[in-house]
This record gives structure tokens, C-alpha cells and sequence, in this order.
């Protein structure tokens, strides 16, 4: 899933992202909500200069000038003395702050608004806080705190069915689903997502019901990619009845996540807007999506490339709905997801190889960089920017490219926004290797991996189902930099070859980590890391550690040694030839009662240890440690054989998938 997909997608995707915008935006002049949805009680008793002040905020934010309409609330605030005029214009602040990314502004509005309805007894305020609830939940669901925006909206529903007021209990509902669904809570969030659909088909809310049945597409689609990624592990440790039966669930849930998008898009289109927006660009996407591979390769082309073309026949329903959208985006106003919506319809042109689709993809990209500069919001900004640099980058203008990625660097350093930061640090590094500045390309790289590094923990904390996407947008930024440093060694350019080689063990050592902490999405892997030991305890041990590198061209071992120096060992053969060979060796070992496996063990063996049989003898290590890369978990490296003796014969062998987290303690035989 691309950054910018996933990005558009956790913001669409809420519930009242726009549609609650009706209860949050009071048209004063005709006592009506803009969009209304609810009628709700309107402010009287205010001055005609501050009604007209509160107009022109409204007239701005409905043209998409939110930061203007934010200084006219502003202005308009402190001439404002009834306490319940007053919460309405917080609340309006608020959906502009979010309109233009600022959440914490917009949270802090809501509060306001909040603790003055809080003080109010009717029923119109009883309302009103149920609704703000709702929206200040949203807004924590956009900074990554689900758990506490779960909290919020508990209450809300509360509210809203004591009120019985079934609208806000729907909206809520559904908002609440979403919070479940970024957590990886899928059967909650269905529950949710299906309690809000009941109601909307209750009260007949066509855009309620457009909303709610785009939402349980989602879900689908993200279980389903979940159900892929377990395939995919259970694959690799050669399970192919579970392999089977994950693959079929995952393709089952694809289908019923485009039913529900279907229906979505069918519902919405007598609405037209961003509704019917959503469902297209999500059919579109589930459609793309259904032709990558399920496991993503470690480099920008393999992650961009189809496993299969599309046919002619989804060519023309993606074009299609791609012109229908444009046609439904000149009609909304400038926001933050109409700029999200410009991008991945640009990245969905840009699947066409034509050049047609390629122009179109441009002007796209533009048109998104205008918007979110229209509208201040620099976030969407560095997305379009740095969207804009790829789009250069695959073209091969790499000076254009480059400019236009600091930009979106700068942009993104304005917001202290490392999430996306690393992203354009990660474009830098591929675009300045492409160029040959190989040393500005191998700091940019480590440059990402350290925006990355201040980011994982918050990352697994405001989603636990970041792990599904680990594989496409952050394990490729490790890789790429370790194949960059071996590629440095074997050229010679590296003046001091064990110092590079620490390099890529410790950037290797760094991915290890992060893919546990991403599978287990907790504090676990800090705790043990924080009581493993130091490498002192190597050279007192005795330990020489054997590392494997999987990349996309290459295989390579590392030896270090129990005194710290290291020297590498290319393996002769192609990635593609050693998965069969390990899937082979695998398959026979599961005959344990004869011995068909040792020719196969021994082929094992001279490939992966008989390089390092020399340097192995020298050093005499009293214990063999093994952290392996990919398919080569899959070996048992005991059973490997030099044609006379079994490996665990010559060594005790260990096995940990880092060594940052092993701990050494002796065993006591006699026990």
C-alpha cells in the first residue's frame, strides 16, 4: 500500500469526516447547519456585526480558505459573551484547524466547546456535546490515539441514545468502527460499522448508508491484507495446507469488500460528492491492488511493478471511474482530502504505461499541490511535492526530481511530520544513487532510517496493523541501504571495508528489531533488548556470529568474529535458485525416517558454510550464532552436513533473529 494510498485512506475513511461538518458549521444568517443533516437550535442572541462576522468565516471556509475563515472566528470570538454562541464558533474553529491539518488546534477548540456545553441542561446542548464528542474523537483518531478517541466516542453513543437522537448514535457508531478498524480490530470494527448502517437504512440517510457500506469495504480490504501477510509467513515456513486455506479467506474477503464498495458507489451517485468519491477511488485501488505481488520486493521498481498487467477490460472501468471522480472534485471545495484524492488518482494513472496516462498523472500531482497550498496545509503539501519528485524520478529527470523532493522535505521539517519526512529522505537517497553521488546517497538513506527509528514505537502504538504494510514502506529503506554498502565494498571505494561492513550489520541489526517490534506491536522487544547482553560477553564467550543479507540481486554472509572484525562472503547463486534449493532441503528433511536429505544438506553446506571453512578454523569459536535473512530461517543449521560430519557436530549452534536481543547464559548440564 503506497504511503499516499494509506494517508488518504485513514482520513477518508472517517466517518463524519465531512458529513459532521454540517453539525460543526452553523450558518448563522438563515439558522440552518451548513450540509445540514440535523437541525439543531440556533444561536439569537448575538449582534448583527458579529453575525456578519461569523457569515464571512463561513463564505470563507465554503471557498476553501480556511485560514481565513479561521481569523474571522478569531475576530469574531471575544466580542461573543453567551456562552452557547461562543461554543458554536469553537466548534467551527475546530473543522477549519482539522480542515487544514492542524489537530491539536482543533482538538483544543473542541474542548473548549465541550466544557461550555458541558455547563448547559437543554436539550440542544445535550445534543451539541454528543455531536463535538463525536468530532474531537475523530481528530485524536487522526493523531494516532485510537484508544483514547474509543473512549470518547463510548460516551457520545451514550449521549446520543439517551437523546434518543439515532443520527449522532449512527455517526458515532461509525466513527467508532473506524477507531476499531486502525487499531486491526476487525470484528469490532464490524460490529460498529454494521450497528451504523442498521440506523442510516433506519432513517433512510442515503449519504449515511453510501458511508457506512465504503467503511465495511475497508475493513474487508484490510483483513484480507492481513490474511495475505499471514500466507505469506506461513509459506515461508513451508505450511501449505495454512498457506491455502489464508489465501482463499484473503480472496474472499476482497470479494465482499468490493460488493460493499460497489453498493457504495451505486448508493452515492444520485448524491454525487465526495461519497461517491470515496467508493470509486476505493474500487479503483482494491482493482490495482489485486495485481501486486502479495510480497513486496525490497527496491522502488519491484514495489511498483504489477505482478500481472491489467486487462483491457480493467483498464477501461479504472479510466472510467478516474474521469467520473474528476468530474465530481471540481465541484468540492478545496481541503485537505480533495488534495489526498488528487494524488492517488494520479498514482492510479500512472499504473498505465501510456503516455497519455502519465500527462494525466502530472496534472493531477499539480493540481494536488495547488490545492494544498490554497488551503495551508503543509502536510498535503509535502505529499504533492514529494509525489511530484517521483513522478520526475521515473522519468529520469533527476535535477527536477531532486528539487522538488527538498522541497518536500523542507515542508515536511516545517511540521515536525518525520512520518513522512523519511519517505522523502528514502526518494533523495534512491535519486542521488541513481545519479552516482553514492556517498550524499548512502547519508540520505541513514537519514531515513533515523527519521524511521524516532517514529516506530508511535507508529505500532497508533496502529497495530502497521505491521501489513511494513514490508512496502519501511523494510525497502533498510535493504536499500545495506545493498548500497556492499555494493561500495565489492567496487572498492570503500577505503575501510570492516567499518562499512559494521554498517550494514548494524542497519541490518536495526531492520531485526523493527520487524519484531512491528509483529509483536508492543514494548517487548525495548524490555529485551534493554537486558541483552554486550558484546564483551561475545569475546568472553568465544562467539563467532554468522549474518545473512537477502536482497534483491544478492546473498550475502557476514562473519564476525569474537573480537569484532567482520569479512563477508557473496553466495553463489541466485535468490530465486536458493528459495528452491532451501524449499527443497525443507521438504526432505519432513522424511526423517531416511536419509534422502543429505545430498540436498550438503549442497546446503558447500554453498553457505564451506566459504567460511577457513576462517572458521582459524578462529575456533567455542559457539556458532545464526541470524538469518528471509528464506534461510527456514534452515535448520544443525542439519546442514560437509559430506562427513553434521554442522552441530563441529559447533554448538545458536540461533536468534538478533543478536541486540540475545542474552548468553550458561547451560548447567547436571540439572
Amino acid at each position: 500500500m503506497s504511503h499516499h494510498w494509506q494517508r488518504w485512506c485513514r482520513f477518508t475513511v472517517l466517518f463524519l469526516a465531512n458529513l459532521l461538518l454540517c453539525i460543526s458549521i452553523h450558518n448563522w444568517s438563515s439558522g440552518q447547519w451548513i450540509f445540514s443533516a440535523v437541525a439543531l437550535e440556533m444561536p439569537t442572541v448575538i449582534s448583527t456585526s458579529q453575525v456578519q462576522l461569523v457569515q464571512r468565516g463561513i463564505e470563507f471556509y465554503q471557498a476553501g480558505k480556511f485560514t481565513e475563515a479561521i481569523a474571522t472566528w478569531e475576530q469574531a470570538l471575544p466580542q461573543i459573551t453567551t456562552p452557547k454562541d461562543k461554543a458554536i464558533v469553537h466548534t467551527n474553529l475546530a473543522a477549519a484547524y482539522r480542515q487544514i491539518g492542524q489537530l491539536p488546534q482543533a482538538i483544543a477548540q473542541w474542548e473548549q466547546a465541550l466544557q461550555i456545553y458541558r455547563t448547559q441542561e437543554d436539550k440542544s446542548s445535550r445534543k451539541a456535546l454528543a455531536t463535538s464528542l463525536t468530532e474531537q474523537a475523530q481528530a485524536y483518531s487522526d493523531l494516532g490515539q485510537h484508544q483514547r478517541s474509543i473512549t470518547l466516542l463510548e460516551s457520545a453513543i451514550s449521549l446520543a441514545v439517551e437523546n434518543q437522537d439515532p443520527l449522532i448514535e449512527a455517526a458515532a457508531q461509525g466513527a467508532l468502527g473506524n477507531a476499531h478498524w486502525a487499531l486491526g480490530n476487525y470484528d469490532q470494527a464490524l460490529v460498529a460499522q454494521q450497528t451504523s448502517l442498521k440506523i442510516a437504512r433506519q432513517l433512510n440517510n442515503t449519504r449515511y448508508i453510501a458511508t457506512a457500506l465504503n467503511n465495511l469495504g475497508n475493513i474487508y480490504v484490510s483483513q484480507a491484507t492481513r490474511y495475505s501477510y499471514q500466507a505469506q509467513l506461513a509459506q515461508l515456513e513451508g505450511d501449505d495446507q495454512q498457506t491455502i486455506r489464508l489465501t482463499q479467506a484473503a480472496n474472499q474477503d476482497r470479494a465482499q469488500a468490493r460488493t460493499f464498495f460497489e453498493q457504495s458507489a451505486q448508493t452515492a451517485q444520485p448524491l454525487g460528492g465526495l461519497e461517491e468519491v470515496r467508493a470509486l477511488m476505493n474500487l479503483n485501488h482494491l482493482i490495482i491492488r489485486s495485481h501486486l505481488p502479495i510480497s513486496a520486493g525490497n527496491s522502488l521498481k519491484e514495489l511498483t511493478r504489477l505482478q500481472r498487467p491489467l486487462t483491457a477490460t480493467e483498464q477501461e472501468f479504472i479510466i472510467r471511474n478516474g474521469k467520473r471522480v474528476k468530474e465530481l472534485l471540481v465541484k468540492v471545495p478545496d481541503s485537505w482530502e480533495k488534495a489526498y484524492t488528487l494524488i492517488n488518482l494520479a498514482e492510479n494513472y500512472r499504473n498505465f504505461e501510456s503516455g497519455a496516462g502519465r500527462e494525466e498523472s502530472l496534472q493531477l500531482l499539480e493540481q494536488a499541490l495547488s490545492v494544498a497550498r490554497m488551503i495551508g496545509d503543509l502536510r498535503a503539501e509535502s505529499f504533492a511535492l514529494g509525489s511530484l519528485g517521483q513522478w520526475y524520478e521515473k522519468t529520469g529527470d533527476y535535477d527536477k526530481a531532486m528539487e522538488l523532493t527538498r522541497n518536500a522535505q523542507f515542508a515536511a521539517q516545517q511540521i515536525n511530520a518525520p512520518d513522512s519526512l523519511y519517505h522523502w529522505q528514502w526518494q533523495a537517497g534512491r535519486i542521488l544513487k541513481a545519479t552516482g553521488d553514492t556517498q550524499d546517497a548512502i547519508t540520505a538513506y541513514q537519514q531515513a532510517i533515523a527519521s524511521l527509528q524516532s517514529i516506530r514505537g508511535d507508529l505500532i502504538a497508533a496502529n497495530q496493523d502497521l505491521q501489513l504494510d511494513f514490508r512496502e514502506q519501511v523494510e525497502p529503506v533498510y535493504r536499500e541501504l545495506m545493498e548500497l554498502l556492499l555494493t561500495e565494498i565489492e567496487s572498492g571505494q570503500q577505503q575501510n571495508e570492516g567499518s562499512a561492513l559494521k554498517q550494514v550489520v548494524d542497519t541490518l541489526e536495526l531492520l531485526k528489531l523493527a520487524e519484531l517490534e512491528n509483529f509483536f506491536g508492543d514494548e517487548c522487544v525495548q524490555v529485551a533488548k534493554n537486558k541483552a547482553q554486550s558484546n564483551q560477553a561475545l569475546v568472553e564467550g568465544n562467539t563467532a556470529v554468522i549474518y545473512s543479507v537477502i536482497l534483491g540481486d544478492r546473498t550475502q554472509l557476514i562473519l564476525r568474529s569474537p573480537n569484532g572484525s567482520m569479512r563477508s562472503y557473496p553466495v553463489e547463486i541466485s535468490q530465486p535458485e536458493l528459495e528452491i534449493e532451501i524449499d527443497r532441503l525443507r521438504y526432505l528433511l519432513e522424511s526423517w525416517a531416511t536419509e534422502e536429505y543429505l545430498p540436498q544438506a550438503q549442497k546446503i553446506y558447500n554453498l553457505l558454510i564451506r566459504p567460511l571453512e577457513a576462517d572458521l578454523a582459524a578462529i575456533k569459536p567455542s559457539t556458532l550464532v545464526f541470524i538469518n535473512d528471509g528464506v534461510l530461517r527456514k534452515v535448520p543449521m544443525a542439519a546442514l552436513h560437509d559430506g562427513q560430519t553434521f554442522l552441530i557436530e563441529k559447533y554448538p549452534i545458536g540461533i536468534t533473529p538478533s543478536l541486540t536481543l540475545t542474552t548468553s547464559q550458561t547451560l548447567n548440564r547436571n540439572e
